[in-house]
């Protein structure tokens, strides 16, 4: 369950990382905004698979459901600053909350 969601906050949490690892040494150069760059694309199955989704948001999943899915992502990836990974995990812990508040109580119009 939810595991479109799951592909798709996680190709954002990809972008992320790499832009944090660019970062680490204070700038970031051409190859770094290359390898940023790429990742971004993988952003293009998130607004091709919109209604897939929602339909995940939707689906009436349970607590535990939502709390595995943030469980996963914060095991999944790792930013190399604490502080930055320790607000990254607490803003999708909110992100998770509101879907899982979205699904069960307000419909999402995607065309």
């Amino acid at each position: 369950m939810l595991e479109n969601l799951k592909k798709a906050l996680g190709k954002v949490l990809v972008t992320v990382e790499q832009v944090a690892k660019a970062e680490e040494d204070g700038k970031i150069v051409l190859k770094e905004w290359i390898q940023i760059g790429v990742t971004a694309l993988g952003w293009v199955w998130i607004f091709k698979n919109l209604k897939a989704i929602k339909a995940d948001i939707e689906s009436g999943a349970t607590q535990e459901d939502w709390d595995a899915l943030n469980e996963a992502l914060k095991a999944e990836f790792n930013i190399p600053q604490a502080n930055l990974e320790e607000t990254i995990e607490q803003a999708l812990g909110i992100i998770t909350l509101i879907l899982s508040l979205v699904g069960k109580n307000v419909k999402v119009n995607v065309t």
